[in-house]
């Protein structure tokens, strides 16, 4: 009996933490969130706080590498840098990471960061981007209508899809989000279709189903995505982003059983002793040569 009982408990004192990979949205205020598949039901973790000085307070996109296990946040235009944070309880996880552009779609295709960012309004820069550094290494560039950007982008392990805002309104260009596919290596884009709604952010579920964040008209809301015809269906409400200016500001999917490693910690410097500054700490090494020299005498 007493056997049977250790070997139980060494079996189920072996077994791992079975995987809880969940679809993330964080509106742009930072508010970041699990969502209900069914129903786009928000469930609140925490919020990512903003540290940075631009006048546009908050974040533009997430994304998280399932490699590392390490999660970002895109912050808005005007800061211009990359946040790394812990998706399990939303708190900064490291320092900020200037990348020096409006990067309003990120996406990891193993452990390579694919991106893109424009400098104005309507001209997108399709690049991989180091989230250690900050330095983007450009594919292509490309124009997809006057006002119109991408807002997210989305692997599926096959193929990378791309979502724009839908234009703007401010350059009678808004209209409804459009899904195309986009080729890694020459950032050729194909049109697949209009979606009905107009997106902030993309991710695939662990469903394997794709899912986008509302944003302007749409904002707050979460929609499914047709990948053959970029049709949207309305699941409901997440019950964040709401509010004029506010909106989803990016969606993925991450294993909540699995905390993100810890920062790394930095190198601690040594002191090196010059001539100037070791001179006593050398004087007293030498005297004490000389003398052990006169004793062997």
């Amino acid at each position: 009996m007493k056997r049977l009982v250790v070997t139980l408990w060494i079996l189920l004192g072996s077994t791992t933490s079975v995987a809880q990979e969940l679809l993330h949205g964080m509106d742009v205020q930072g508010n970041l969130f699990t969502v209900d598949l069914t129903t786009g039901a928000g469930t609140a973790i925490g919020v990512l706080e903003f540290s940075g000085s631009a006048t546009l307070a908050g974040y533009n996109e997430i994304v998280h590498n399932p490699i590392s296990n390490r999660s970002y946040a895109q912050e808005r235009d005007g800061n211009f840098r990359l946040q790394p944070f812990d998706h399990i309880t939303a708190a900064a996880n490291g320092a900020a990471v200037d990348d020096d552009g409006s990067w309003h779609a990120l996406e990891f295709v193993g452990d390579t960061l694919y991106g893109v960012y424009f400098t104005q309004p309507g001209e997108s820069n399709f690049a991989t981007l180091n989230p250690n550094t900050g330095l983007p290494s450009d594919i292509a560039s490309f124009t997809l209508g006057v006002g119109v950007n991408v807002t997210g982008l989305a692997w599926n392990g096959a193929v990378l899809f791309a979502i724009t805002n839908g234009g703007s309104a401010q350059q009678g260009s808004a209209t409804s989000s459009v899904l195309y596919e986009i080729d890694r290596l020459s950032g050729v884009t194909t049109e697949i279709g209009s979606t009905g709604m107009r997106a902030g952010g993309m991710s695939f579920g662990p469903d394997g189903q794709l899912y986008a964040g509302g944003s302007g008209s749409n904002r707050g809301q979460i929609w499914r995505i047709d990948t053959t015809t970029g049709a949207g269906t309305l699941l409901g409400a997440s019950g964040f982003g709401q509010g004029q200016g506010n909106g989803i500001g990016g969606l993925m999917t991450a294993d909540r059983s699995a905390p993100p490693p810890l920062p790394p910690r930095p190198r601690p410097t040594v002191d090196v002793p010059t001539l100037m500054t070791g001179a006593p700490g050398l004087i007293a090494a030498l005297l004490l040569i000389g003398l052990l020299q006169l004793r062997r005498r």
